[in-house]
């Protein structure tokens, strides 16, 4: 498959070797880094670029040079550990996301 006319996305994604559950995962890991941000409780700066994925979170009430800062990197030319560079981040985007949900609703609680 040539990079110089690709057709499709999908056909990118494989002249690049990246598989479709890694795919499936940076789609979900961009869902949480907006739904996060949204809340408003942490901020998150989520790049992708050509040589990897870059996120980093940290407090929404202070800046990137706060405690609460969090980095992380998915390089894509490391193969066989960029997946579970990749969950990492979902996993700490999820985890932002569930402790920014703040209390549930006295209507959904009853």
């Amino acid at each position: 498959m040539s990079l110089q006319a690709p057709k499709t996305i999908t056909e990118v994604f494989q002249a690049n070797q990246l598989p479709c559950a890694f795919t499936c995962t940076l789609l979900q890991c961009q869902e949480l880094a907006l739904a996060v941000n949204l809340q408003r409780t942490y901020a998150v700066l989520f790049e992708t670029d050509q040589h990897g994925i870059f996120c980093q979170t940290w407090l929404a009430a202070h800046n990137a040079q706060h405690e609460s800062h969090a980095s992380f990197n998915c390089f894509y030319a490391h193969t066989n550990t960029a997946m579970h560079a990749l969950c990492a981040i979902n996993d700490h985007l999820t985890k932002l996301l569930h402790e920014s949900a703040g209390p549930a609703p006295a209507e959904a609680t009853q």
